[in-house]
């Protein structure tokens, strides 16, 4: 538990760090002349090495946010090939990350199943999440709050993430919780693939490669 304990110290201090060591090496993700399903009809042809970081752009109905989906897994592109060996996770603005209508605990457990509900409630609470809070639907948490659970999940993972898809996550953050997500995006030693309309929190990420969808 101490361990645990010395983990969460990281997000009190507003410096959340993740320790994942980087077991993937060399190319980790190829998209070969996809084509979306819904929006852009252009074949996107991408590759993302490990600890590679890229800010998605492109106008509004481009097809940012069904990119991240497809690559995913949660929608099926109409044609081409994506070829994925990384350990992935999906976030996007409201930091769902599972059934909506689970709650917090149940949300989290997943993330490492060896973990009992007395262990999960003493790291919320080192967060500011008590008591009832963890059987709340994530939905009535603040953003803030929701950051910090989503946070919580990804640090204890059972197994190293070696890809975080991030659609949009700074709406709706306070300053404070904002200048967590981004630390945290910084350190993180795997890739990133992020969609926000944000370029000042881009660059709070550290992130400073595009790819533009037409």
């Amino acid at each position: 538990m101490q361990e645990k304990q010395l983990q969460l110290e990281k997000v009190q201090s507003q410096r959340f760090q993740f320790s994942f060591p980087q077991h993937k090496t060399g190319e980790i993700l190829r998209l070969k002349d996809v084509m979306l399903p819904f929006a852009s009809q252009q074949k996107i042809t991408l590759a993302l090495s490990a600890g590679e970081k890229i800010h998605v752009v492109g106008n509004n109905g481009a097809g940012k946010s069904t990119l991240l989906k497809t690559i995913a897994g949660l929608l099926k592109p109409k044609s081409g090939d994506i070829f994925c060996k990384a350990k992935l996770l999906y976030l996007d603005q409201i930091f769902y990350f599972g059934d909506q209508q689970l709650n917090v605990l149940a949300q989290l457990k997943p993330f490492n199943p060896q973990y009992s509900d007395s262990e999960w409630r003493n790291l919320l609470g080192q967060l500011g999440i008590r008591g009832d809070k963890a059987l709340y639907p994530l939905h009535q948490l603040s953003g803030g709050e929701k950051l910090k659970v989503a946070l919580l999940g990804l640090s204890q993972h059972a197994e190293a993430i070696d890809l975080l898809l991030l659609d949009e996550p700074e709406n709706h953050l306070d300053i404070e919780s904002r200048e967590l997500l981004a630390a945290a995006i910084s350190s993180f030693t795997g890739a990133v693939i992020l969609v926000s309309h944000d370029q000042s929190f881009v660059e709070e990420c550290g992130i400073n490669t595009t790819f533009t969808l037409s």
